[in-house]
């Protein structure tokens, strides 16, 4: 395909397409990229304080930084200063963590691992399956997970706190996304309408 381009008094440029026609279907080498080249990480982050956990392309989880609660998930308390493997199989779609504890999302189930967890990734298997998002805060005298289901309705799960339990949010069945903050959360729903509520 050719044409002519003119911008403003600039002589004209032809710009021409190498493209070829017809379908175009993705070719597998089965060679994976390394963490540290540009692009490997492209799915999720979670920072904390002094460990990261990210998702590469692949759907694998690595993680590195302090791990004194075995927070890294990899088999041992001692830090990593660049990305360990933590999950290999593809899969992982979500990742979160704190106060020295992480879970993640793989194949719709939730896994935790660091303080409370030993160190080395746990399916919580009373948690059931069917997870999309997942976010790990603080609340007063423990931590508190906040998921949303492939069913858009929210829960939440608290740990810690003297008061362990899985609650549904309402009977709302249209959520999409969900971070919090201490005891304020936000979430994003379907419709892409931004909800908040907690102190203010």
């Amino acid at each position: 395909t050719r044409s002519n381009i003119m911008y403003g008094t600039q002589p004209s440029v032809t710009i021409t397409s190498t493209q070829p026609t017809g379908t175009i279907k993705p070719e597998h080498k089965g060679t994976l990229r390394t963490p540290e080249e540009k692009g490997y990480w492209s799915h999720d982050l979670f920072t904390g304080s002094n460990d990261t956990c990210a998702v590469d392309v692949n759907g694998a989880l690595f993680c590195w930084g302090d791990n004194i609660y075995g927070q890294l998930g990899i088999g041992s308390f001692d830090a990593a200063r660049t990305p360990a493997l933590v999950m290999m199989d593809p899969g992982v779609s979500d990742v979160t963590g704190f106060a020295g504890k992480s879970f993640a999302i793989k194949n719709g189930e939730i896994w935790a691992w660091g303080d409370d967890f030993g160190n080395k990734p746990a399916k919580m298997a009373e948690l059931g399956s069917g997870w999309i998002d997942i976010y790990a805060a603080q609340k007063l005298g423990g931590t508190v997970l906040y998921a949303i289901k492939d069913n858009g309705t929210m829960w939440h799960y608290e740990i810690g706190s003297g008061t362990t339990g899985w609650d549904q949010f309402g009977t709302d069945a249209d959520w999409l996304l969900v971070k919090a903050f201490r005891n304020s959360v936000c979430a994003l729903k379907r419709d892409r309408t931004l909800w908040c509520w907690g102190p203010n």
